[in-house]
């Protein structure tokens, strides 16, 4: 961090353009593929914590809230099922949103963030948990059911995918 504002390390989160030489266009799309160089990511200040993790970026900013960018790939941003906010855009069919965007129901609360490949996780202020993602094996912890934000697609009457941030049973 360099006064409040977010310096990143890739290319993530700096939206559609290639900043002089710090950053690089690998396949001449007009676009940052990656930089060389820490490079302030736009729009975002006041940021407290940021967490980075297989192509998906989080950051909670002074007021509590959850900002995101990179891959949607399994849901991994939290930020639903669309549509989707302007930063993102369908590239090759996968979702990416090449500059931050506001995590639905986590516009403030958020203590800390942590994620990993295909499930994210946030504790709040109010020592509550929420997560989502993938819930192959139960890491939503949504237990026994399929919450309004999660979607049954086996069905087996358990979540399977949850699209947005879901209650944690018993957190």
């Amino acid at each position: 961090r360099a006064g409040g504002a977010l310096i990143a390390q890739t290319g993530l989160g700096i939206g559609n353009s290639v900043p002089a030489a710090t950053c690089f266009d690998l396949y001449n799309r007009g676009r940052a593929d990656g930089c060389f160089l820490p490079t302030a990511v736009p729009g975002l200040s006041g940021v407290t914590a940021v967490k980075a993790s297989w192509g998906k970026t989080y950051a909670i900013t002074t007021g509590g809230a959850l900002k995101a960018w990179g891959s949607t790939e399994v849901y991994g941003l939290g930020i639903g099922a669309g549509p989707y906010p302007a930063q993102c855009v369908d590239q090759d069919g996968l979702i990416i949103c090449r500059a931050p965007v506001a995590v639905p129901g986590l516009a403030s609360g958020v203590a800390t963030v942590q994620s990993h490949h295909f499930i994210g996780c946030v504790t709040t202020t109010a020592g509550r948990a929420r997560c989502w993602g993938t819930n192959q094996y139960g890491s939503v912890g949504v237990g026994l059911s399929t919450p309004p934000e999660c979607t049954d697609y086996t069905g087996d009457g358990f979540a399977d995918w949850c699209w947005t941030s879901a209650q944690v049973v018993g957190y």
